[in-house]
């Protein structure tokens, strides 16, 4: 009892050294995640099932939902432009159309609409990698982990409460009257958000002189940023390639999985994806005040090793509802510790100077390979519901060999001081 006691205290002694951090631009970032994580919530959890009621095959679902992956792409100019022009003058700029995108998804009649929706969404995934620049831009190395930490914390407790009232609304009002209410209250917070952009962020690099886009200087610009890239960031680009086709597939698929093979009701995929969450909350609470201590690939790697083990048992035992909920559970919360994982050690590879543009890059290179195993794990959904989690376990099981065979032993000594 005393040992809980004292790491409370800990935790708490650790997390008020960072709130004088909060009071500018990163806690400006933490509070616009929060009113985008409430409305995601909203929506999130049963989309796919949304796009069911719109008249989307398993086939139509993995399209769309690859199309999203294909948005990541926009961040490569995006990146680039937001160091040219300014970056908060960009992020307003693609933030004031967010609200409008949104619209096509509540006013949808079928799935077409959502279709144009997910490609016009690239408006704003295109401000991604400015706003994750900004981030690290803010925060110093030595407290980059906790205040990441404190930011995903806030995001998943936001999460949770949304996930929670989606499944109430939908056991309801059905899956799709409920998730229009959502797409209603998420356009709302949205407009809030691009308010707090204009208003608080600031411009740290934008250039004084007149920007003109430049295809050759973005290419330029890309060959100087792969240059300034270490050799440590290149191995850990080719752990990510082998990472997203998985954390895609899963993602994309458990719900259709739970509802179709494991006999589950909407609402409650829903609350699992709240509890999910929850346990996510739980982690980052215990692992946040270690963040700067621990070796973060370590770390990511026994997440990655729960989050296999899951899947594997998701499949072996989807007869057993509450089994195949629980697993689901530690694999939807396992992913999210990975994503938080992945940031403070991007943070941690790449230089200030072309953060952005890296950032762009990956995500560019995620995209293709994320696309194309969407569309692939659609027609495995087809032919078998359970091919997508068995392809899925093959590429964690070849991104743990990875990580451990190329960065466990130099990571921590060499960039986490």
């Amino acid at each position: 009892m005393n040992r809980v006691v004292a790491s409370l205290r800990t935790t708490c002694t650790d997390y008020k050294q960072i709130f004088g951090t909060l009071r500018g631009i990163p806690g400006t970032l933490i509070l616009a995640n929060i009113l985008i994580a409430m409305g995601a919530g909203l929506v999130n959890p049963l989309f796919t099932r949304y796009l069911e009621a719109l008249g989307a095959t398993p086939q139509v679902v993995g399209g769309i939902m690859a199309v999203d992956y294909v948005l990541l792409s926009f961040g490569l100019v995006g990146g680039y432009v937001a160091d040219k022009i300014g970056r908060k003058r960009f992020i307003v700029l693609t933030h004031c159309f967010f609200p409008l995108i949104l619209s096509l998804f509540l006013l949808a009649r079928n799935w077409v609409w959502v279709l144009v929706g997910m490609c016009l969404l690239g408006i704003r995934v295109a401000a991604l990698p400015a706003l994750d620049a900004v981030m690290a831009d803010h925060t110093a190395n030595k407290e980059r982990g906790r205040i990441y930490s404190l930011n995903w914390l806030a995001v998943t407790g936001a999460t949770i409460v949304s996930s929670f009232v989606v499944g109430a609304v939908v056991h309801q009002l059905g899956v799709y009257q409920g998730t229009r209410l959502g797409f209603l209250i998420y356009i709302g917070l949205a407009l809030v958000v691009a308010i707090l952009f204009w208003v608080r962020l600031k411009d740290s690099n934008r250039s004084e002189q007149k920007s003109v886009f430049s295809l050759s200087h973005l290419f330029r610009q890309l060959a100087c940023a792969a240059r300034s890239s270490s050799p440590v960031l290149r191995l850990f680009v080719a752990y990510y390639l082998l990472y997203t086709p998985a954390a895609g597939m899963l993602t994309t698929y458990y719900v259709l999985y739970l509802v179709h093979v494991a006999g589950v009701s909407d609402s409650v995929v829903a609350v699992a994806y709240g509890i999910a969450n929850g346990v996510y909350l739980i982690t980052q609470l215990l692992l946040g005040p270690f963040a700067d201590r621990l070796n973060r690939v370590l770390v990511l790697v026994l997440v990655l090793t729960v989050i296999l083990l899951s899947s594997l048992i998701l499949v072996a035992f989807h007869e057993l509802a509450a089994v195949a909920i629980l697993s689901t559970i530690l694999v939807l919360s396992g992913i999210s510790v990975a994503l938080y994982l992945h940031k403070v050690v991007l943070a941690d590879l790449t230089d200030q100077q072309h953060r952005a543009t890296l950032f762009g890059v990956l995500s560019t290179l995620v995209a293709a390979e994320g696309a194309l195993s969407l569309v692939v794990g659609g027609r495995l959904f087809k032919l078998n519901p359970h091919y997508p989690f068995v392809l899925s376990a093959f590429c964690l099981l070849l991104a743990i060999f990875t990580l451990k065979r190329t960065l466990l032993g130099c990571y921590k000594s060499e960039y986490q001081g």
